[in-house]
């Protein structure tokens, strides 16, 4: 009997190990990248066809698609939208959220809808000021004499032409797409013009009266003191919530409080980011941001429930975790972001793909150098070497059922913003789209 134990213990121990798989190294990831990867053609892969995107399937049958992008100055990441987009818009997406102030968003979506670029004109991440305060200055100390020079205005131009492509699109469809900006306004202030157009049709009403004279600005107080003016507003449009209704609609008043929210998160975040930028202050700004876009999500989320997504941002905003993330190497051992991402916001609501854009080498931009333009070199340490050597423009599902994919549960190295980032990948994305070389805006390729 002792003998029959020993001998069947010995057999499932050694059906466990055949089972077992066996542990995934670069060589058989990168092989499993060779196997599984749709490979791009390089010179015109910015006009990919749908069968050349099936990789992207899963993305499509998601509510959300979160693009991601590792620097916001690189020219590639367009052309890489716009594949993905004209893939999804063909599968029932409608709906474009980027990471740019909720307030530009009003302009952005008025351009798509009538194609007047006007409208682009005003908007403040693209150089506006029409919508300032005359008594206080509110431009980010670290943005001080970063409009109308050279790299802004190719920054501007590869934003502008970008939309263009995209009203393009639209026009192309029964039903419009719709633009919305998730983030708060980086130059608060619009949010008033906004407000002032909405209720414009309703100013003889009484109800309507007291609201527009609680948000006339008070002359030189301080961001701090406007944020709390604006609370006050947001409570009396709480209080008398049924009065409004009868005046303005539903969906209005839940506008009214959108802006006057935003408004409030944008000046608190203003407070506390880009006096001193990089130091505590400025730490302590990203968390209430990160933070702010999250509650977002439950209160300020302009799509109807069932619409289907697309949102426009960083990798690390466009996260699936976020708090693993590092900015630095594996070898610098730094501590990791320790706070959830805006995307891990929105994995945790909705069915999400995650599509992380990533690159080799080229040409970034930092906005706030006084010489913005810099190198990026190849590097044996990061991710990306390994996609090079497979090809030139890759998109990898890091869902498929190949174990080889496993690899980047580790901590890997990868770029972010022209410098070194390190993190479990497979934690933060679905999907990576891979092009070797990148030129910052505003340089030829």
């Amino acid at each position: 009997m002792r003998r029959f134990v020993v001998v069947a213990f010995g057999l499932l121990l050694a059906v466990a190990c055949q089972e077992m798989p066996a542990e995934v190294d670069e060589e058989s990831f990168v092989e499993g990248v060779e196997d599984t990867a749709a490979v791009l053609h390089s010179d015109d892969w910015p006009q990919a066809a749908a069968d050349d995107l099936a990789v992207l399937e899963r993305c499509a049958a998601a509510q959300v698609v979160m693009l991601g992008e590792p620097d916001h100055y690189i020219a590639e990441k367009y052309d890489y939208r716009l594949v993905v987009i004209r893939y999804l818009v063909q599968r029932g997406f409608r709906w474009i959220g980027m990471e740019m102030g909720y307030s530009d968003g009003f302009r952005v979506d008025n351009y798509l809808e009538t194609g007047d670029p006007a409208y682009l004109d005003q908007v403040a991440l693209y150089g506006y000021r029409g919508d300032a305060r005359p008594d206080r200055d509110d431009t980010p100390q670290a943005f001080t004499g970063l409009t109308d020079t050279p790299f802004q205005q190719g920054f501007v131009d590869a934003e502008r032409s970008f939309l263009v492509s995209l009203h393009t699109v639209s026009e192309t469809l029964d039903n419009r797409l719709h633009w919305f900006g998730f983030d708060i306004d980086p130059f608060p202030g619009g949010g008033y013009t906004d407000l002032e157009q909405l209720l414009a049709p309703h100013k003889s009403s009484p109800e309507v009266t007291a609201v527009v004279t609680r948000l006339a600005r008070v002359p030189n107080e301080t961001r701090l003191e406007e944020a709390y003016r604006l609370d006050a507003l947001n409570g009396y449009v709480e209080e008398n919530t049924r009065d409004l209704e009868k005046v303005l609609g539903t969906d209005t008043v839940v506008e009214v409080g959108r802006i006057v929210g935003n408004l409030i998160e944008s000046l608190r975040f203003r407070d506390l980011a880009y006096e001193e930028p990089f130091g505590s202050r400025w730490m302590d700004g990203l968390r209430y941001r990160e933070a702010a876009l999250i509650d977002r999500i439950d209160r300020h989320w302009p799509p109807p429930n069932d619409a289907r997504v697309i949102l426009m941002g960083h990798n690390f905003h466009l996260s699936k975790s976020g708090s693993d993330l590092r900015a630095g190497s594996i070898a610098e051992d730094g501590p990791t972001l320790g706070y959830p991402s805006f995307g891990s916001g929105v994995a945790e609501r909705m069915d999400t793909c995650t599509i992380w854009m990533l690159y080799d080498h080229g040409t970034s931009a930092n906005a706030l150098a006084a010489d913005p333009y810099f190198e990026v070199a190849s590097d044996s340490e990061r991710v990306e070497h390994l996609f090079q050597d497979v090809g030139p423009v890759l998109v990898i599902d890091l869902t498929d059922d190949d174990d080889r994919a496993e690899w980047l549960d580790r901590e890997t190295n990868f770029i972010a913003n022209g410098g070194p980032a390190s993190g479990p990948l497979r934690s933060q994305a679905d999907v990576i789209f891979f092009v070797a070389e990148v030129h910052a805006v505003g340089m030829s390729g």
